[in-house]
């Protein structure tokens, strides 16, 4: 009687037959075709049918004007806070850079209070009438 191994026989050492090996995965995938290899049904994109980009940004002076506005608010903002963090770093100065971090909290209310009542609903009203693209929409049925 032989001795047979606990394992697996295809994984002892001189046990898989000579001669032969296994077939892996990949033989049984279908092979492509070379007339849907090489991606020649594709049509080409005419410039006519391109969309064209989406505009939401109304372009009205008062919208331009409080969209500086804005962009100021939160520049500021952003330097009053790095001049807060430089003025704390002096312990005879953390008042002073109290006072100047609550400046620059203002201004990130004012310019969150610009966005969300003034130039959102100016956003909304754009895409209403305008359909976010440029051109007007037609009058609706009734």
């Amino acid at each position: 009687m032989s001795r047979r191994s606990p394992l697996n026989e295809r994984y002892g050492r001189h046990t898989a037959p000579s001669g032969t090996t296994r077939k892996s995965a990949a033989s049984a995938k279908l092979k492509r075709t070379s007339s849907t290899a090489s991606g020649a049904t594709k049509k080409p994109v005419s410039s006519a049918s391109r969309r064209r980009p989406l505009v939401v940004h109304p372009a009205t002076p008062e919208y331009k004007r409080l969209r500086l506005v804005w962009w100021f608010c939160l520049g500021g903002a952003i330097v009053l806070s790095t001049v807060a963090w430089l003025l704390w770093r002096n312990e005879d100065a953390r008042t002073v850079g109290n006072w100047v971090l609550g400046a620059g909290y203002a201004l990130i209310f004012v310019a969150v209070g610009i966005d969300w009542f003034k130039l959102r609903p100016m956003r909304q009203e754009w895409a209403a009438t305008h359909g976010g693209d440029g051109a007007t929409k037609p009058a609706e049925k009734s």
